[in-house]
């Protein structure tokens, strides 16, 4: 896989939009890739109820969740708030 790749890959190539009753969260507004959603720190896979891959290069981090949740949003916002800000503390 080409660095070229990656970065299109991951770049914003369509624009995410609120929906009606506001239920996406901060992290579904940043755009999708191919087949990477955009998230506010870096970029992210999705699987079902709560699996995830992120990967956010500006902190050298990679996190992969197994869980079983319906708001992967509070779990995005956890991991934002918690094991981001400790792994860029100095």
């Amino acid at each position: 896989m080409s660095q070229r790749w990656v970065e299109a890959a991951t770049r914003r190539q369509i624009e995410t939009l609120q929906v009606e009753d506001g239920s996406r969260g901060p992290d579904w507004l940043e755009g999708y890739g191919y087949q990477f959603w955009k998230s506010r720190h870096g970029y992210r896979g999705d699987g079902a109820m709560g699996q995830l891959c992120l990967v956010v290069p500006e902190a050298d981090l990679v996190v992969a969740v197994t869980a079983a949740t319906t708001d992967t949003q509070a779990l995005l916002t956890l991991i934002w708030d918690c094991l981001l800000s400790a792994s860029t503390s100095p």
